[in-house]
């Protein structure tokens, strides 16, 4: 057997111990860092879902909820839109009246029943629609106008029997609630189809400033009719007529009586 020295031994066992405890040293620094388990990471999503989630229903709320109106305000609108339909309503009514006139009552086709068809509630949904409807008969009755408009037109260039006719209005009377006074006479050529509005005056010039206001229509169903009121028929067979009427002023405040007759051209 080999003896070796102690010293030897002692200095080798030194050596050992020191290589140990560097490699000891070693391996703690070289160990990576500790990574958060699965559990952890599983939480953190959730929470940022959780999050993510909250944001979501805050932005929609936001968009969703409507203004709040005050009951004041929303009843102020909807008057304002009855305003604006009823407005229509008379313009629209004057206007077939007037179309009516001038064409002959069976001639209008467009159903004016819905004139009279309003509800009187506030169903702001329902007053916008009639409203719509309104414009639409506008542009019914605006058509209807055009179309007659161009029959008078051709009438004019290239009359028929009875499409034109000189209408001469005698002396007249104005009775009012405080004066009585005698017109100048009137005369003037209509075509059928053709409604004007005349001034007739107060036949002592120089001494009054009285006078009205008439409209002599010659409808196309061969009518003459003053102020909206049938005075006779023209017939084409017939070259002149005519006749006596007592009628009502346009803005009812007077009677007008006289007489009228026409001569076929």
């Amino acid at each position: 057997m080999i003896r070796l020295p102690i010293g030897f031994v002692i200095l080798s066992l030194l050596i050992s111990a020191c290589s140990m405890q560097t490699l000891d040293q070693k391996s703690d620094l070289a160990e990576p860092t500790t990574q958060p388990s699965e559990e952890a990471i599983k939480k953190v999503a959730i929470k940022e879902a959780e999050i993510e989630t909250t944001h979501i229903k805050e932005t929609e709320k936001t968009q969703l909820t409507p203004v709040s109106e005050s009951l004041e305000t929303r009843n102020n609108r909807i008057q304002l839109l009855k305003n604006i339909r009823d407005e229509l309503t008379s313009t629209l009514t004057d206007n077939i009246t007037a179309l009516k006139r001038r064409t002959g009552v069976g001639a209008v086709v467009i159903d004016t029943n819905f004139l009279t068809r309003h509800t009187n509630d506030f169903n702001e949904v329902q007053i916008k629609s009639e409203i719509e409807a309104l414009h639409d008969l506008d542009v019914q009755i605006q058509r209807e106008v055009i179309q007659l408009e161009q029959r008078i037109a051709q009438r004019k260039a290239s009359p028929q029997k009875a499409d034109l006719v000189q209408i001469y209005v005698a002396e007249a009377t104005i009775e009012k609630a405080d004066q009585i006074y005698k017109t100048l006479p009137l005369v003037g050529e209509w075509t059928r189809g053709e409604s004007r509005t005349v001034h007739i005056k107060d036949r002592d010039l120089f001494n009054s400033q009285f006078s009205e206001n008439i409209t002599i229509s010659f409808s196309e169903s061969y009518r003459l009719i003053i102020n909206d009121q049938n005075i006779m028929q023209v017939d084409s067979n017939t070259a002149k007529k005519d006749t006596l009427f007592q009628i009502k002023s346009l803005d009812k405040t007077a009677d007008i009586s006289g007489q009228i007759n026409y001569k076929i051209k």
